[in-house]
């Protein structure tokens, strides 16, 4: 459970891609194939990932989260 959920690595934990994604908000330097909305969505998404993902540790469902 720890890599994907913990990792501060933006390539590998859901929270450090989230919070990638929320720093470029915060600071305005949106690239130009996103609009401020997409990369809401995306930070809330990964947020939502972290939250299944640990869910389905922690009960035993990992199928639910794409690990098939």
């Amino acid at each position: 459970m720890g890599k994907k959920y913990f990792s501060p690595v933006a390539k590998v934990g859901f929270l450090a891609v989230a919070g990638k994604f929320q720093a470029t908000i915060d600071s305005g330097a949106i690239l130009a194939q996103y609009t401020r909305s997409q990369l809401t969505q995306r930070e809330g998404n990964h947020r939502l990932d972290a939250f299944l993902y640990g869910y389905g540790a922690v009960f035993g469902e990992s199928r639910a989260c794409g690990d098939a």
